[in-house]
């Protein structure tokens, strides 16, 4: 299900649309064009995905499924992504967090998998390599565990 995510002003004609699965589509206003939006890469190290809606306003695709479905009655200000994949931007696979538990929750999984010290995680292929072989349930509990 697609919900609005942003309406242009009237010069451009465009409304902006997003899904559960991080898909988002831009519609004229009358209906007569539709089209998938291009994700961009974006951000420090790890790649977040970005698309522009309007002109020039760029959002994060984490934080625009975060805030169009996930309830946030806490105001936590950062989005965790559950199984570590940046570009994973399900609604399943996100969650809103503090800045802290963000940072705990990929130094658990590091410790891990990896067997490192706490403060020594670095993201890097490695790490991408090792979660792999395990599902989102199970990266989610090893994330979580004592944070």
């Amino acid at each position: 299900m697609f919900k609005l995510a942003h309406e242009a002003e009237t010069h451009s004609g465009r409304s902006y649309f997003c899904d559960e699965n991080g898909t988002v589509i831009s519609r004229k206003h009358d209906g007569s064009q539709e089209r998938t939006l291009a994700q961009a890469n974006a951000g420090y190290k790890r790649k977040y995905k970005r698309v522009t809606l309007g002109y020039g306003n760029q959002v994060y695709v984490h934080r625009l499924v975060g805030a169009l479905f996930l309830p946030n009655e806490d105001v936590l200000p950062e989005i965790n992504h559950k199984n570590l994949n940046t570009n994973d931007n399900r609604v399943c696979n996100l969650e809103w967090c503090t800045r802290e538990y963000n940072a705990q929750y990929s130094q658990n999984i590091a410790m891990h998998l990896l067997g490192y010290g706490f403060g020594e995680v670095k993201v890097t292929d490695e790490l991408d390599e090792a979660i792999k072989g395990y599902t989102d349930e199970e990266l989610y509990i090893i994330g979580s565990k004592d944070v």
